[in-house]
């Protein structure tokens, strides 16, 4: 495998397509690797209930916003890979202008590979409108739910029907095949044994606090007492008048 460095792999993309193709697929490109490596983390982490244990065991309600932080992150990646190619006035990078920019005859099969993957990510939309982006009132009061089903098995397909985008182009102007490798599995799964091992410290030290020793097991990070003060952190003056009340 040859490695190239970002501003190499730029150079042979424009140097492919052209300018403006060449600099849009290979951003877009990057962007399809950071919400894969996002999926892969989340995997990584969430998709046993053995890992699920593990983490709560570190910090349930740390790892619950996590898990939802990189959902969403997941969510909102799919819908601008997706979007269209301008918003207005503004241009949007996505497979849609991907394929504005190409101009090869006979691109009829990229067409199909955009609509595909614009129809794979439809339902990351409703939780970029009516959650994400925006809180809905009837979806945040349960007055109705609008969101559709976001399994894990329709964000996989959906990344993997943009990557046939990306393979589409790829054959064609670069005589290739490129392939969607995971990327975020290892250091997620280093957390994890990380995690696992510091647990089994703990239950080493409560087991010696039990008989009464104290100091086996200190931990020396005591950096982690130092910082800012959480109770100032969003502190309020209590120095302040109500507004007058309108005369009567």
């Amino acid at each position: 495998m040859v490695h190239r460095s970002a501003a190499e792999a730029l150079a042979e993309d424009r140097a492919v397509l052209g300018n403006d193709y060449g600099t849009a697929f290979h951003h877009c490109c990057q962007e399809l690797w950071r919400v894969s490596s996002s999926w892969d983390r989340y995997q990584a982490l969430f998709s046993t209930q053995e890992r699920v244990d593990l983490l709560n065991h570190s910090g349930g309600n740390f790892w619950h916003s996590i898990q939802g932080i990189v959902f969403e992150d997941v969510l909102l990646g799919l819908c601008r890979l997706t979007d269209p190619a301008k918003s207005g006035r503004k241009i949007n990078l996505s497979v849609r202008k991907l394929l504005e920019l190409d101009l090869s005859k006979h691109n009829i099969r990229l067409r199909q590979r955009v609509v595909a993957s614009e129809r794979k990510a439809q339902f990351a939309r409703t939780w970029r409108d009516k959650r994400v982006a925006h809180n809905d009132f009837e979806q945040i009061t349960g007055v109705a739910n609008k969101l559709a089903p976001a399994t894990g098995r329709k964000v996989t397909n959906a990344i993997l029907s943009i990557h046939e985008v990306f393979r589409w182009i790829n054959a064609k102007h670069f005589g290739g095949d490129m392939g969607l490798i995971d990327m975020g599995d290892k250091d997620a799964i280093e957390v994890m044994s990380v995690i696992a091992d510091g647990l089994k410290f703990d239950r080493l030290r409560q087991a010696e606090y039990a008989r009464g020793n104290y100091g086996t097991y200190e931990h020396s990070f005591e950096w982690m007492g130092h910082g800012p003060d959480p109770a100032k952190r969003y502190e309020i003056t209590q120095h302040w008048k109500l507004p007058h009340s309108p005369r009567r």
